[in-house]
């Protein structure tokens, strides 16, 4: 779960103890997604310097692997189902989703008159 208040990325296990906590580098969170041995995590930045916000991967034991500040208003991430090293972020401040592979913005939907994108989920393939 990401908890804004703390602020860290906590891990639960199944009798509700906490098997993982992050808190380094970590400033708002505000939405997680995990799956595949991946976590994601939307992170609006640090308020002292006023951001950029960030997208952060980490591995299942909760080892930072990536960071992406290229995203200004992360609001929500929902990993990729197919490859969890890619996740949809929501860039809410700039109008736009970005589909990132680790730190790199490999899609992103820019120009396409989205004004506040939220991301509930993916889907691939056919209805």
């Amino acid at each position: 779960m990401a908890d804004l208040g703390a602020p860290a990325l906590i891990a639960f296990d199944s009798t509700g103890a906490i098997a993982h906590k992050v808190t380094s580098g970590i400033y708002r969170p505000v939405s997680v997604w995990a799956g595949g041995g991946r976590v994601w995590l939307a992170d609006m930045g640090n308020p002292a310097t006023g951001g950029p916000g960030l997208a952060l991967r980490f591995d299942a034991s909760g080892t930072l692997q990536t960071t992406a500040n290229t995203v200004n208003g992360p609001r929500a991430v929902v990993g990729d189902p197919t490859n969890p090293n890619r996740a949809w972020l929501a860039d809410t401040e700039n109008g736009r989703l970005v589909l990132l592979n680790g730190a790199a913005e490999v899609v992103n939907t820019a120009g396409l008159g989205l004004d506040r994108p939220d991301v509930l989920a993916v889907h691939r393939g056919a209805p």
